[in-house]
């Protein structure tokens, strides 16, 4: 028989440990990747040192949000276990090689780099999925939603770096991100999932993140490609795909990060005396005394 006593609910309690500076790194990373991934598959602008810078300053930011930047070298000490470990090591990785390919060009470079942007982009992805205890983050779609988030971004990139790249990739990568992000939102019918991301369906993020970032960019990228745009088009339209990325990012981190509810089961008059952040969280626990 089940122990007498009754069941206390904690929670759900918005996390406070990822805050603005893993946004910031999720968007430049994943702009710079993208974009590096995208010019390289193009072969039509030059890669430069833009690409790299952009994972350089999401690296930094990393940095900030570990709260020891002088002891950052040590993310690098988990690569067996940790995702963020295998970010900041495939970011070092493309950022090297990155940088040397644009100076001194070679195949062999450019596949090391464009390999390595390709997994920074899934450990950005994976290192969301795998966080434990969120249900808004621990759902299958979240690597795919990071990857087509920043090949998005890295197309925004490019258009504002070069208003003339070609706006057909720009319009795929964003048509691909927004079916990623209407099925991350309407794909999962878990309860604790929807009440989670219930804030990422209100009509005001859908007309930040799909409005401004999805639809207004398509409609003016369908303009260029009928040669009826023009350079500010084009310019409006990189920076709004900028935008829903960073927005898209943003929304999943802050505003939908709840953590997952506690059950407790206390003897019938016993109070609970801790805060619900101090409790292992994931893990229901039924107590008797």
């Amino acid at each position: 028989m089940r122990p007498s006593g009754e069941i206390q609910i904690l929670g759900p309690d918005r996390q406070r440990d990822w805050r603005w500076p893993a946004v910031i790194n999720f968007t430049l990373g994943g702009a710079g990747a993208g974009f590096y991934i995208l010019a390289a598959l193009g072969g039509d602008a030059p890669r430069g040192w833009l690409a790299p810078l952009l994972v350089v300053a999401g690296l930094a930011a990393v940095a900030l949000e570990a709260g020891r930047p002088l002891r950052a070298h040590h993310l690098l000490r988990n690569l067996g276990r940790s995702w963020m470990s295998r970010e900041v090591f495939a970011a070092l990785m493309f950022v090297v090689a990155g940088l040397l390919d644009s100076y001194r060009p070679s195949l062999a470079l450019s596949v090391v780099a464009v390999t390595s942007a390709a997994a920074l982009l899934l450990c950005q992805g994976f290192i969301v999925y795998r966080a434990g205890a969120l249900p808004a983050w621990n759902v299958p779609v979240m690597p795919v939603l990071f990857i087509s988030s920043g090949l998005a971004a890295g197309a925004g990139v490019a258009l504002l770096a070069w208003p003339h790249a070609t706006a057909g990739i720009g319009l795929a990568c964003i048509g691909a991100n927004l079916v990623a992000w209407l099925v991350y939102l309407w794909g999962t019918r878990e309860r604790a999932f929807r009440q989670a991301t219930r804030v990422l369906r209100r009509p005001g993020a859908l007309i930040v993140v799909v409005g401004l970032g999805h639809v207004l960019p398509g409609i003016l990228l369908g303009l260029a490609l009928a040669r009826t745009g023009s350079t500010g088009a084009a310019l409006v339209a990189g920076a709004a795909m900028i935008v829903g990325s960073l927005s898209q990012k943003a929304g999943v981190v802050l505003w939908a990060g709840y953590l997952q509810a506690i059950a407790l089961r206390l003897p019938v008059g016993v109070k609970l005396g801790v805060k619900v952040d101090a409790l292992p969280v994931a893990v229901a626990v039924e107590k008797s005394l």
